[in-house]
């Protein structure tokens, strides 16, 4: 019978450990906070403002200028799918070398997000980036 709790024990370690591990979409720990149940976000609807000033600018992540033409959805839409949208702009927001928008913007956009507009958007991450 301790034998069986045993390795029971293990497996619920190790089935948690891998659960916890394997979600790409983490809360950071000064974001745990965040009321995301009350904020109805879709990218039409709060989140394209925050795009077109802080991504989606002549120079940046529009007509093939960077890596995906963040203009429309659409364009968005493998960044979003593979996390590399939500790892650069939520997860890497501390790490200057690699966060979105990076410190080298061009004249007259934002080299980072306000919290208001950080918190919308990993809200509307978590919530699979509706579009409409």
């Amino acid at each position: 019978m301790k034998k069986f709790l045993l390795l029971f024990s293990l497996a619920l370690f190790f089935g948690a450990t891998f659960f916890t591990q394997s979600c790409n979409k983490q809360l950071p720990e000064d974001m745990s906070s965040i009321a995301c149940d009350t904020l109805q976000l879709s990218y039409n609807a709060g989140i394209k403002d925050i795009i077109n000033t802080s991504c989606a600018y002549s120079g940046c992540h529009k007509n093939g200028d960077a890596p995906g033409d963040f203009s429309t959805y659409q364009g968005m839409s493998s960044r979003l799918d593979n996390g590399t949208f939500f790892n650069r702009v939520v997860t890497e927001k501390d790490n200057p070398p690699r966060r979105m928008p990076p410190v080298y913007t061009t004249s007259g956009h934002p080299a980072e997000l306000t919290t208001a507009e950080l918190n919308m958007i990993h809200c509307w991450l978590l919530d699979n980036y509706p579009e409409n």
